[in-house]
């Protein structure tokens, strides 16, 4: 593992590198930087285009992954993660709570929001083909019914025909919806800064949660990178990795700084 990694990107969510103004300096950021990818982790968008459908596309790659969430390198990072890394998290958290409570990332939010705001609309079925899609889907659910009550029915297949008829309402639900891209804009970009902050700070505990720190690695490759030994922990986000990799004592204090904050919003 990098050790560039640590702090920060235990800090994914909330990502900037902003603990105080020496601090930036010693780190090489320009402030604007810093708040620039504040505002973008939270929204969990760095792609500053109008929201579409095809935005709702999660391939699980770290392509796509990476057009929510980035973190802005330094060659400074490895110097100051040397220290105190407990502190220094607490530190960061500390300016990037000021920093959103202010009327500058208030104001940098909503011009963000009204910029990705959709422009149109995709084609959407027509009342008959809506009903022709319905009695699919429950014609879908009828088989998938009788299919339950077969003892013999292996359970990979069953999984998968439960897999189809879920992937089906969720089809025709999404069809039914005359503008999917303004209400994927909505969930996205909520009409209050406040909203989409306390999303984020969610996730991250949510995500956090999850994170088994004790897991191991394999010995670096030829390229000087390590993997996880459990393939389950190799296929996580990037997210997931990289509050592994800041590592548990930062991951308690960040953890406790957000809950704080939570009751506070």
């Amino acid at each position: 593992m990098k050790i560039k990694w640590m702090v920060v990107s235990g800090l994914f969510l909330l990502t900037g590198y902003r603990m105080a103004d020496d601090i930036i300096a010693k780190l090489g950021l320009q402030t604007t930087v810093a708040q620039q990818y504040i505002l973008s982790n939270i929204a969990g968008d760095f792609s500053n285009e109008p929201v579409s459908d095809q935005g709702e596309t999660d391939d699980g790659s770290a392509y796509t992954q990476m057009k929510e969430f980035r973190f802005p390198y330094t060659k400074q990072l490895p110097a100051i993660i040397q220290g105190d890394k407990v502190s220094a998290a607490r530190e960061l958290c500390a300016y990037i709570k000021t920093y959103c409570a202010s009327a500058e990332f208030i104001e940098m939010y909503q011009k963000k929001r009204e910029a990705v705001k959709p422009v149109s609309e995709p084609w959407r079925p027509d009342a008959e083909q809506l009903k022709a899609q319905q009695e699919s889907v429950d014609e879908l659910g009828k088989q998938l019914a009788e299919l339950r009550k077969n003892k013999q029915m292996p359970a990979s297949a069953l999984d998968m025909m439960e897999k189809s008829y879920k992937d089906a309402k969720k089809q025709l639900e999404d069809s039914r919806d005359p503008t999917p891209n303004k209400t994927l804009w909505e969930k996205k970009y909520p009409a209050e800064a406040k909203s989409a902050l306390k999303n984020r700070l969610k996730e991250y505990l949510d995500i956090a949660a999850t994170v088994d720190f004790g897991a191991q690695l394999t010995p670096p490759d030829k390229y000087g990178r390590k993997k996880f030994i459990n393939p389950t922990y190799e296929k996580q986000t990037l997210k997931w990795k990289s509050i592994y990799r800041a590592g548990k004592d930062v991951n308690a204090a960040v953890t406790a700084f957000i809950q704080n904050w939570l009751k506070e919003l």
